[in-house]
């Protein structure tokens, strides 16, 4: 979302569409034009270029569909909309209360598995910058 310089609103304009998930964006700005993968909890990542509108007028068109993962791999298909449930996100706080922490959860379709309960799979995912973080705030 680029600040488009203020006026009666918040500064910022939305070029992206209103389809809920995560964007990733490459501009080329002598183009006018940016590539946008769009990746859901819903829906196999979309991507799609398009081009600013430098008139002021907000959003920005399609030019064309790139790739549409879900329409491009049969197998996505093959499994129907109710084998790929979105997971439920959650947040709650760490044991000292300094951070938030988030989690999905992927539960298994009672109509196919049965009432439960179910086994349960923990994976927790730390980057580099959560050590370096860590680092930088022990010292």
């Amino acid at each position: 979302m680029p600040l488009n310089g203020g006026g009666g609103g918040s500064g910022i304009e939305c070029l992206t569409g209103a389809a809920p998930g995560t964007h990733s964006c490459v501009v080329h700005a002598k183009s006018g034009t940016f590539v946008d993968t769009l990746s859901a909890a819903a829906a196999a990542p979309v991507t799609t270029l398009r081009h600013l509108s430098l008139d002021g007028g907000g959003g920005a068109e399609v030019i064309r569909t790139l790739h549409d993962a879900g329409a491009a791999d049969p197998r996505v298909a093959a499994l129907g909309p109710s084998a790929l449930a979105p997971p439920t996100f959650h947040t709650f706080p760490s044991t000292d209360g300094k951070v938030t922490l988030q989690g999905a959860v992927y539960a298994p379709d009672p109509e196919t598995h049965g009432p439960g309960p179910y086994p349960v799979v923990v994976a927790t995912c730390a980057s580099s910058f959560a050590l370096l973080d860590s680092l930088l705030c022990s010292t």
